[in-house]
């Protein structure tokens, strides 16, 4: 390519696009992208697992006229449930 004319967005020399696949393995499969995807889902599952967790207590209670107490009971294992899954991705994750 001449230097008096400009670069196109689809020609990059090798150690640009080596520095782009930041998210690919060295191979350039691409199946590295998909690791990311449970990166993001670590972070939904305590919320999830949180939430179900406070919505089923609540209802239990008001079925029951308990309150507060499974809701809260439900909450605390909601959030333990969440994080021993979120402990067991990330482990999944570095391997």
């Amino acid at each position: 390519m001449p230097a008096d004319e400009p670069e196109s967005p689809t020609h990059h020399p090798p150690a640009r696009v080596a520095g782009r696949g930041g998210c690919q393995r060295p191979n350039g499969d691409g199946a590295g992208r998909y690791r990311g995807l449970g990166l993001f889902g670590m972070g939904w599952v305590v919320v999830a697992s949180v939430l179900i967790c406070m919505a089923a207590g609540w209802l239990i209670d008001q079925w029951l006229g308990t309150t507060p107490w499974f809701f809260i009971g439900l909450l605390l294992l909601g959030v333990v449930a969440g994080f021993v899954e979120l402990i067991r991705m990330a482990l999944r994750y570095t391997r």
